[in-house]
């Protein structure tokens, strides 16, 4: 797993007010980490940028039996299908994906992608000192922070996540022929979201999204309950890396929900 990314990078003698773990995939980690360093020149602030690398699916491969937690381990011919310890994660049923969603997004929404998050965490709490941690994640990675967060079953989750931003909500979808996969991952992303209430939870979506439908994006945000909030941006597509407007939401939304 590659090291999260700190901001700044020499550990505050004061611990900070405000930690924020923000995480993409790696084809946008130049624009999560600018936007990393920006937050973190607000006082109080500490900040961590980390990536994940999803590789491209095996189009031959067959995940409609992909192993979950507590079914002991998977070293098969599929080479990004890594081991499952049987003692963490959360039961997911693995699919293949749709062209709009490049990679293999639903096997990272399994124990794998869970296992990277709590690396993550584990680093950030101990690089920082902070006991309490906001985590932003763009794309498929917001949907991989709330499933984490609240873990497979109600008090289950990271006590450590203070709050959930999801920017550009993506969950994955099946291949055409196999729309029930897609939905079974869906539906898993809006029952960890209700579990996760009530914590903050906030759902950043462009109004010109055509990759994930608005609708989408306001079945999450309901879902999450009365303390989630849901922000719409007029002319704004799939891609929120590098909108302004995205910081300034980020800022007031945890100003507003601080302890």
């Amino acid at each position: 797993m590659r090291p999260i990314e700190m901001f700044p990078v020499i550990r505050k003698p004061v611990l900070p007010e405000r930690a924020l773990l923000i995480c993409g995939l790696d084809s946008v980690m130049p624009v999560v980490r600018s936007l990393a360093g920006a937050l973190a020149s607000e006082p109080g602030w500490v900040t961590a940028a980390a990536a994940l690398d999803m590789p491209p699916c095996n189009p031959g491969a067959d995940r409609s039996t992909e192993p979950v937690a507590g079914a002991g381990t998977d070293t098969g011919a599929d080479p990004y299908v890594a081991p499952r310890p049987t003692s963490a994660g959360l039961q997911v049923t693995g699919g293949s994906h749709g062209p709009q969603h490049s990679g293999c997004s639903g096997h990272w929404l399994s124990n794998t992608g869970l296992q990277v998050v709590a690396g993550w965490m584990d680093q950030f709490t101990e690089q920082s000192g902070c006991t309490k941690v906001w985590i932003c994640g763009f794309g498929i990675l917001g949907s991989l922070a709330t499933l984490y967060a609240a873990g497979n079953q109600p008090g289950d989750g990271d006590e450590r996540v203070r709050g959930v931003a999801c920017v550009g909500v993506e969950v994955p979808l099946a291949d055409p022929g196999r729309p029930q996969a897609g939905e079974q991952q869906e539906e898993l992303v809006l029952e960890a979201a209700r579990r996760f209430a009530p914590r903050p939870f906030l759902v950043i979506h462009g109004l010109e999204d055509a990759v994930t439908l608005p609708d989408q994006a306001r079945a999450l945000a309901s879902a999450a309950g009365q303390e989630a909030s849901l922000r719409l941006l007029g002319g704004a597509g799939h891609d929120l890396h590098a909108d302004p407007r995205v910081v300034a939401l980020l800022i007031g939304w945890m100003d507003q929900n601080a302890l």
